[in-house]
């Protein structure tokens, strides 16, 4: 890049390596373009392999306003992980999860994509089980399915894309 502040950024993320400025930028990018229309249009094959990974971390709030890790960042997806949860309180009857994605340790500080909810019987804390899976598919949509493992009840909801 020829902005000085995102040159002086990368040169800290690589250690403070010097930079080459022997390629002009706009030659780069076409030559990453280049590539890339080569990989996907099967001229070049074995050379180079590109893989689609999660920008960030996903996952949902637990107690305390904590964020539960579901699918880190930079996972290659189609990836999916399944977490076991219980009911917080005494006679919940409805357990609520918000879709998130972020890096933050706190739920508030990062994005909110959705939410899903799932009644649940009355009981003390611990009482239920409730498993939640977050899947990804090829095209970059989310999933995210809760079931209930005494009643076997099973609420599901899609984001349709996952940040690039």
């Amino acid at each position: 890049s020829r902005i000085p502040k995102v040159q002086e950024m990368i040169r800290e993320f690589f250690g403070n390596k010097d930079l080459k400025f022997d390629i002009p930028p706009d030659h780069a990018v076409a030559h990453g373009a280049a590539i890339l229309s080569s990989l996907v249009g099967g001229s070049i094959r074995g050379a180079v392999k590109l893989a689609d990974v999660l920008p960030f971390s996903l996952g949902t709030n637990i107690t305390f306003g904590r964020f539960s890790l579901m699918l880190k960042r930079n996972t290659q997806y189609p990836a999916s992980n399944t977490s076991i949860f219980y009911n917080a309180t005494d006679y919940q009857t409805l357990l609520k999860f918000k879709i998130l994605e972020g890096e933050s340790a706190l739920s508030r500080e990062n994005n909110k994509l959705g939410k899903v909810e799932i009644p649940i019987e009355p009981k003390i804390v611990h009482g239920n089980k409730i498993a939640v899976t977050f899947s990804v598919d090829e095209n970059g949509i989310l999933s995210v399915h809760l079931r209930d493992e005494e009643t076997n009840l099973e609420v599901s909801a899609k984001v349709k894309t996952v940040s690039r």
